[in-house]
């Protein structure tokens, strides 16, 4: 697939389904409305529990699997006409009800690494471990309704003004709104059991205050509804 990397100077994602503490308040809205919208929450939410794949760029905390409800952690799955949407969304502490659950595993955290940046397709160029790379602690993973996927780690790929305000759109799996990303694949292996992962060299979309890159990031995961 051929890709237009855009470079545009601006002046101036552990899915962590849970942060069990705080972190820099984000604006998650995306500036100048592009991109597509996250489904609401709804009374039709089923709960998940999510399994990472080991060797991915999404990290576990190596504490088990990620249960909805359980030890803070957030995990839904919404059915509507317009498709399937996932939702990791972190709490700033865990509930009380749910104290009792997290003895020996609090807090639940997952890292998004950024190892690999895109450079050029013709010829084929990628950077490791170079300006922008790390691991961050995530606080939130969607899936879009349209079928764009969004990864929250700040500060990797948002915004930081002199203050510290941390805005933008996070990292983007999107092919038809983010130019030059790749859309995640979802599998459905029957009885509730779904597995979402990206194609071979996938690029994911980023902008922080550098400008606009793309990424080689790894996902692997499955979602089992309960």
């Amino acid at each position: 697939m051929a890709r237009t990397l855009l470079s545009i100077v601006c002046a101036g994602f552990t899915v962590a389904v849970l942060a069990c503490t705080e972190g820099p308040t984000v604006d998650q809205a995306d500036p100048g409305g592009t991109g597509p919208e996250l489904a609401p929450p709804s009374s039709s939410q089923v709960p998940l529990e999510i399994t990472l794949a080991p060797g991915t760029d999404l990290i576990p905390d190596g504490k088990g699997s990620y249960r909805d409800g359980v030890c803070g952690v957030f995990a839904k799955w919404t059915d509507s006409d317009a498709g399937a949407s996932l939702n990791f969304v972190p709490g700033s502490s865990v509930p009380k009800s749910q104290i009792a659950a997290c003895a020996g595993i609090a807090p639940r955290t997952i890292s998004l690494a950024l190892r690999v940046k895109h450079l050029n397709d013709d010829p084929h160029e990628d950077v490791t471990d170079g300006p922008g790379s790390g691991t961050f602690a995530m606080n939130q993973f969607a899936m879009a309704v349209g079928g764009g996927t969004k990864i929250n780690a700040p500060p990797a790929c948002f915004l930081v003004s002199r203050t510290g305000k941390v805005s933008g759109r996070g990292l983007r799996f999107d092919a038809d709104n983010y130019v030059g990303s790749d859309d995640l694949i979802r599998e459905d292996q029957g009885n509730g059991l779904w597995r979402f992962y990206s194609p071979p060299d996938a690029l994911a979309w980023c902008e922080d205050n550098s400008g606009i890159s793309l990424w080689h990031v790894v996902v692997d995961f499955t979602a089992q509804k309960f």
